[in-house]
C-alpha cells in the first residue's frame, strides 16, 4: 500500500472517532437545554463516549491480530454509523448516553488498527514519520469538526450535528470496504485458548515498566486536548458570552498547534532521539499551564488568557503522540494490534478520569483547567526521567 494511500485510508478513519467526539461540543450547552439535562450531564457523554472506546480498543487489538485490520475497521465504523443515528433521534438523557457509548465501542477500532497497519507495512525512523503524518491528518478535527458543529447548531439544530457523523461514518465504511486492502502479512496462529493467550499478552506487556511509561505519556498528550474540549466550551459560552460558532472557530488554533508539533515531530526524529523530542514537547506542556495561571492573575478571564497557552500546550502534544506511540508498540512488534489497544486503553482511561474531574470542577474560569493541565504535564515528566534513567542502569549494566 503506498504512504499517500495508506495515510488517507487511515486518516478518515480516525477523524470519524474525532469528529464523533469534537463535532457536537459547541452544542453542548443546547443539548442540555433541549433535553432538559445539567451541565454536568452533557460533559458525562464524553466520559461515556470514553468508556466504550476503553472497553472495544482491548477486543479489536487483539481481534486485529488474529482476524486481520480491515474486518476490524469496518466492524468498528458500522457501530459509529449506527450510534450516531441514534444520538440523533435520541429524546432522552438516557438514550443520548447510550447512543454515546455505542459510538465509542465503534470509535476504538480506527485509533488501534490504523498504527497496526503502520507497524505492519514500516520500521524505524520511518514508522515514527508515518505516525507523525497520521497525527497531522488528525488536526482536521479539532479545526473542521467544532466549526462546524457551531454552523450547524446556529443555522439548524443539535440534531444535524449527529446526521452529519452518520452520513460521514457510511462513506467512510464504503471507501474502506471498496479500497483498503489488508496489511497483515500473517496472523498469530495459536494453538491455546484464544482467550489465554490474549490475557497472557496483556499481562506481559502490563509487566514491561517502559511500555506502561510510554503509554502513560501518550495517555497525558492525549487528555489535556480532551479536558479542554469538555470544560471550554462553557466558559466560552456562559462567561465571555461567545456564539456557539465563534466557540468553534477558537478550536482552530488547537488543530493548528497540534499539527504544528506533528510536523516538528516528524521532522525532529530523524535528529534526534524519540526520547528528546517527547522530553520537549512535555516541556512545553508544563510551561503552558504555568503562562495560563500567570495570565488569569494578570488579565483575568479572556480569550488570550485561554487560547494562547493551549495552543503552547497542544504544539507539545504533538511533539509528544508520534515517538511515544511508535516506543510503545515497537516493544512489541509481534503483536503490534494488542500493543495498540493497550495504549489506546490507557489513553481513554486517563481521559476518562481527568474528564470525571472535570464535572466537578468549576467551570467560571480556566484555572482548574491550568491546574489539570500542570498536574498532567508534571506526570508526564516523571515518565520520561524515569524511562530515561532505566535505559542508562541497563546500558550501564551491560558494560
Amino acid at each position: 500500500m503506498k504512504l499517500l494511500h495508506m495515510v488517507f485510508i487511515s486518516g478518515l478513519a480516525i477523524n470519524v472517532t474525532l469528529f464523533s467526539k469534537d463535532m457536537y461540543a459547541p452544542s453542548m450547552p443546547a443539548i442540555a437545554g433541549t433535553l432538559h439535562l445539567s451541565n454536568a450531564y452533557v460533559q458525562s457523554s464524553f466520559s461515556t463516549f470514553l468508556i466504550g472506546m476503553v472497553l472495544s480498543q482491548l477486543l479489536f487489538g487483539v481481534a486485529s491480530d488474529f482476524y486481520g485490520r480491515k474486518k476490524i475497521m469496518l466492524m468498528g465504523l458500522f457501530l459509529c454509523l449506527f450510534g450516531n443515528f441514534l444520538s440523533m433521534i435520541a429524546h432522552t438523557g438516557a438514550n443520548f448516553l447510550l447512543s454515546r457509548l455505542i459510538v465509542g465501542l465503534g470509535a476504538g477500532a480506527a485509533p488501534v488498527v490504523t498504527r497496526a497497519m503502520a507497524t505492519d507495512l514500516y520500521k524505524g525512523n520511518e514508522l515514527t514519520k508515518v505516525i507523525a503524518y497520521l497525527s497531522m491528518i488528525t488536526v482536521f478535527s479539532p479545526v473542521i469538526a467544532p466549526v462546524l458543529g457551531g454552523y450547524l447548531q446556529i443555522n439548524y439544530i443539535w440534531q444535524t450535528n449527529f446526521m452529519f457523523l452518520t452520513f460521514f461514518s457510511g462513506v467512510t465504511w464504503l471507501l474502506i470496504m471498496t479500497y483498503c486492502r489488508e496489511t497483515q502479512k500473517s496472523r498469530i496462529q495459536s494453538n491455546e485458548n484464544k482467550l489465554h493467550y490474549t490475557i497472557q499478552n496483556y499481562i506481559n506487556m502490563l509487566r514491561n515498566q517502559t511500555f506502561i511509561a510510554y503509554g502513560l505519556i501518550s495517555a497525558i498528550a492525549f487528555s489535556s486536548g480532551v479536558i479542554y474540549f469538555v470544560m471550554s466550551p462553557f466558559i466560552f459560552q456562559n462567561v465571555l458570552h461567545l456564539t456557539a460558532l465563534q466557540n468553534g472557530y477558537l478550536y482552530i488554533f488547537v488543530g493548528l498547534g497540534y499539527f504544528v508539533g506533528a510536523l516538528l515531530a516528524s521532522k525532529l526524529v530523524v535528529r534526534f532521539s524519540d526520547d528528546t523530542v517527547i522530553m520537549l514537547g512535555i516541556l512545553l506542556c508544563l510551561a503552558s499551564a504555568f503562562l495560563m495561571m500567570a495570565l488569569f492573575v494578570l488579565s483575568g478571564v479572556t480569550l488570550t488568557a485561554i487560547v494562547l497557552p493551549m495552543f503552547i500546550n497542544v504544539v507539545g502534544c504533538g511533539l509528544i503522540t508520534p515517538p511515544a506511540s511508535k516506543q510503545g508498540i515497537t516493544l512489541f512488534l509481534d503483536m503490534a494490534g494488542s500493543a495498540a489497544a493497550l495504549i489506546g486503553v490507557m489513553r481513554m482511561f486517563v481521559a476518562l478520569l481527568v474528564t470525571l474531574v472535570v464535572t466537578i470542577a468549576p467551570s467560571h474560569n480556566q484555572l482548574a483547567l491550568a491546574y489539570l493541565l500542570m498536574i498532567l504535564a508534571s506526570v508526564a515528566l516523571l515518565a520520561i526521567m524515569l524511562v530515561r534513567a532505566r535505559a542508562v542502569n541497563i546500558e550501564t549494566a551491560s558494560l
